[in-house]
């Protein structure tokens, strides 16, 4: 199990849990997921509109990576 922090100017906006990331399609399912995510925090007036950092991490804690994603991003 992995967490997915969607964060956005240094804030925490929500997290989403899933299985790791394993094959190019699960990829896909899970950013898709995320995306969704911040699309829903915007319409709640958590986020802006735009870009976001995401931060996985191990069920311990632990940073293993992040990227950059936006809410406008289709995968």
């Amino acid at each position: 199990m992995k967490f997915y922090q969607i964060k956005q100017y240094g804030r925490l906006v929500k997290t989403h849990a899933d299985k790791s990331m394993r094959t190019e399609q699960d990829t896909i399912r899970i950013c898709n997921k995320i995306v969704a995510k911040a699309k829903k925090a915007v319409k709640e007036g958590t986020m802006l509109k735009g870009a976001f950092d995401v931060v996985v991490c191990e069920s311990s804690g632990e940073e293993i990576d992040k990227f950059v994603c936006g809410t406008s991003y289709q995968y």
